[in-house]
């Protein structure tokens, strides 16, 4: 499953240090690795990954190890408003 997130994000960067936190601190099963692609695609279409040419995209490895896909958006509190 590593493989298909890496294949997604944008910013390939020490995938080794990535694969490491995929395998020991996330090992996604029970439905968290869908929970992860889904927060990888909101994430690619937000405002601060596509300003300055992806500037502001973190590495995967700090996005996985700080679990991003959990991360509130602003379209999202709104929605609920």
């Amino acid at each position: 499953s590593f493989g298909l997130f890496w294949d997604e994000y944008p910013k390939r960067k020490n995938k080794i240090k990535a694969l490491e936190i995929w395998l020991k601190k996330i090992q996604p099963e029970n439905g968290l690795f869908e929970k992860i692609m889904a927060g990888l695609e909101r994430d690619k279409r937000s405002k601060d990954w596509q300003e300055n040419k992806g500037k502001y995209i973190p590495y995967p490895s700090t996005w996985l190890r700080n679990e991003r896909w959990n991360d509130e958006h602003d379209q999202e509190r709104t929605k609920y408003c």
